[in-house]
């Protein structure tokens, strides 16, 4: 028997002369209904006059996974009234069992706002539906559906450090035929920096005994996480969906027409449990100063080439770590004070490698040096330093100190005397010209220093002279100082991301705009901090930004819009345009407060 709930406001007569007359009527297929269950809600906007414009109507959706609206209109004419009736149908499946309140649904139509009552909704465990006979999922008749269908998610490890990997399998569980699986609901993995190793384009099982029962297993998703802060972090469920396929004999010739192939499809939506992971900070006793926030097991390889050169030629140092872990959050090794050479900041790249056991790989940096002065040459050991939590202790690897030969005395921009003076160019016979014996062929003489263009250009030398000078020193100062170089070229970055961000906006793509204002932020931050974006987890920049005496309360407020912007990013609704402007400019003041801090 269904079960049919109608709840109706009816707005008649109260508005102006000619008005239209409007209901706005909200109706459930069921009241109690099983947590794998689908609720049908029809939400119906019926009005004697065709109206022109009719929003969405405002309703809180957040006890149920949602699948719709689907829209639908049509035109009924009874004793000469003409009505017109738009319906939305939302497929709804509950997150959770016991008691739930669905509504009041709202909609504001011409100034005047209609609402329905609120529904209330049982929701058991498993589903409520009297199954058929037969065989398939029928014949479970009397058992609870999560006995033989649920999805299962395992975790390699369930207490971490900050940036140690934990492995999520996704596992979907059933004993039942099943058709249209699909993924109802992923996880925002808030709170961690995520990886996909794998997810299922088609279902490929095996067998496997479960509590002593046979079941088929079908992997669906494997990631690879990265907690970014200490604490206990919970893991949201992921809900997927399907048909359980059921076989039945036909009763009367209704049956036939409502299923003339002799099979139904059911569709549930099952959800695994949320997966609580503790994660612990990193140990501050025993932490080398080469420590910049790398988690995992790595090796260590450098090597330079070529061995022999001639001072002032540049030679090219390649730093190779490798090894388990999030290994685009490793930072360019600090190779310190290097007597007798120039160095220039690092170029790298990084080759993932991805597995089951999980997510790895290498890192490579290159740096270019010059050697000024001749003979034999060392460049001391490359250090790097990272935390392994297998050990629960910092280890810190080393090359072998590499030896150069070095040809020549200085290099050339640093030698005096003959040897740095450029040879004179020899001329050659044409370009010799013919003595002209008679002065007379010659022009009048020119008395230049009675000219004021010629003083004119002598006044523009020692100008030319300081602006050169003042171009060089800046030049200088800029090579010398990094920080202030990114710095600079933090500003244009941000404002350019901005640009985007509002682009973004303007399109009504939530998602990537707050991908973009994230990248804006992380990128500012990475600047200002001179470390890369991918090794800023949330304690890392709160460490560093603190170091930087960095209020506590701009720290915090940097820290809620990142925050915000991930759970934006991964959830099922999308903000308007005003709320995405609203962040726009929250982060341009923060970015502004962060200028006037560093």
């Amino acid at each position: 028997m269904k079960a049919v709930l109608w709840v109706v406001l009816v707005l008649a007569g109260l508005g102006p002369a000619g008005a239209a007359q409007v209901r706005f009527e909200a109706v459930v297929d069921r009241t109690r209904a099983g947590q794998a269950d689908p609720i049908l809600l029809t939400l119906s906007i019926v009005s004697d006059e065709n109206l022109s414009h009719v929003p969405a109507p405002e309703l809180d959706l957040g006890d149920f996974y949602v699948e719709g609206p689907a829209i639908s209109t049509r035109v009924e004419m009874v004793n000469f009234h003409t009505t017109f009736t738009r319906e939305l149908t939302y497929s709804l499946t509950a997150r959770h069992t016991g008691k739930l309140s669905l509504g009041p649904a709202r909609i504001e139509l011409d100034g005047e706002v209609y609402k329905t009552k609120a529904i209330a909704l049982e929701i058991l465990p498993g589903t409520a539906r009297q199954p058929a006979g037969g065989k398939g999922a029928a014949g479970a008749q009397g058992q609870e559906l999560e006995d033989h269908l649920f999805v299962r998610v395992r975790a390699d490890r369930q207490k971490v450090y900050v940036g140690q990997q934990v492995v999520l399998e996704y596992q979907l569980c059933y004993r039942y035929p099943i058709t249209s699986v699909g993924f109802k609901e992923v996880p925002d993995y808030a709170g961690f920096w995520a990886k996909e190793l794998y997810v299922a384009q088609q279902l490929k099982s095996h067998v496997e005994t479960i509590n002593g029962a046979d079941f088929q297993v079908a992997p669906l998703r494997l990631m690879a996480l990265y907690p970014t802060g200490d604490g206990v972090h919970e893991v949201s469920p992921l809900a997927i969906s399907c048909k359980l396929v059921q076989q039945r004999g036909r009763t009367s010739v209704w049956d036939f027409l409502d299923d003339p192939f002799g099979g139904r499809g059911q569709a549930v939506v099952v959800a695994c449990d949320p997966l609580r992971i503790e994660v612990l900070p990193l140990p501050q006793t025993g932490r080398p100063p080469q420590f910049s926030g790398a988690v995992g097991r790595y090796t260590l390889q450098a090597k330079v080439q070529p061995l022999t050169v001639a001072a002032g030629d540049p030679v090219t140092l390649k730093v190779e770590i490798s090894g388990e872990g999030n290994i685009n959050a490793i930072e360019a090794p600090d190779l310190g004070n290097l007597p007798g050479f120039t160095v220039y900041e690092p170029k790298s790249e990084s080759e993932e490698k991805v597995e089951e056991a999980g997510f790895g790989g290498t890192r490579r940096f290159e740096y270019i040096l010059i050697p000024q002065r001749g003979g034999a040459q060392e460049i001391p050991p490359v250090k790097f330093a990272f935390f392994d939590p297998t050990q629960g202790q910092y280890r810190t690897l080393q090359s072998s100190p590499i030896r150069l030969e070095v040809q020549g005395g200085l290099a050339p921009d640093l030698a005096a005397g003959p040897a740095g003076v450029p040879r004179p160019v020899l001329p050659l016979g044409q370009d010799l010209r013919a003595i002209k014996p008679d002065l007379q062929v010659f022009s009048p003489p020119v008395q230049l220093h009675r000219s004021a263009l010629f003083w004119g250009f002598q006044a523009l030398v020692p100008l030319a002279g300081l602006g050169l000078l003042l171009h060089r020193r800046r030049r200088d100062r800029l090579e010398g100082d990094v920080a202030l170089v990114r710095r600079r070229r933090a500003r244009g970055e941000a404002g350019d991301r901005l640009r985007l961000a509002a682009r973004l906006r303007e399109q009504g793509d939530s998602p990537a705009f707050h991908a973009e204002i994230q990248r804006a932020l992380l990128a500012l931050l990475a600047d200002r901090l001179e470390r890369p974006a991918a090794g800023l987890t949330s304690p890392v920049r709160v460490q560093l930004l603190a170091e930087k005496g960095v209020p506590e309360a701009l720290v915090q407020q940097v820290e809620e819009l990142l925050a915000a912007g991930d759970f934006a990013r991964f959830a099922s609704g999308s903000q308007t345009r005003e709320e995405m402007a609203q962040v726009e400019a929250r982060a341009a003041e923060l970015m502004a407060a962060l200028e006037q801090q560093a």
